[in-house]
């Protein structure tokens, strides 16, 4: 039996934004069919145009945004974007932060099956990442 996609290629449709992809993209769903969307943050309800159609997801570009979320900070240049260098861009650094611990629990329940512990880890974590700071701005010379 051939799966029909509930959408197809050049479709528009209006759909509220749920969740962001690990790469920082928007999921919109229709009818359990998931759309991933570049420049488009959870909360938000935007117009849509289906660009690619799959047997499982498909992919769409904002054509108009009807609200958008209190997260979204605006960018000075879109060229970030554009050429993957800062997909989160679009995002509040505070957002941006809470995503990270995000993906973390959830690598951390479906891999590892440690969700109790992972409070401690992010401390760890943290240690970790400020030890690695310091010794990455540390310059030596050879003789």
């Amino acid at each position: 039996m051939k799966f029909i996609a509930p959408v197809t290629k050049n479709e528009e449709i209006t759909a509220t934004i749920i969740d962001l992809t690990y790469e920082g993209m928007g999921v919109a769903k229709v009818s359990d069919y998931p759309l991933f969307i570049e420049d488009a943050l959870p909360g938000e309800e935007v117009e849509l145009v289906v660009t690619k159609v799959g047997k499982n997801y498909g992919y769409a570009r904002v054509l108009k945004r009807h609200n958008d979320s209190p997260d979204r900070v605006e960018l000075p240049n879109k060229t970030y974007m554009q050429s993957g260098i800062a997909p989160l861009g679009h995002l509040s650094y505070a957002a941006q932060l809470k995503f990270k611990q995000q993906q973390l629990r959830n690598v951390y329940q479906k891999i590892i099956s440690i969700s109790k512990f992972y409070q401690p880890l992010v401390w760890l974590i943290q240690k970790v990442t400020v030890i690695r700071r310091r010794s990455q701005c540390a310059k030596s010379t050879v003789n």
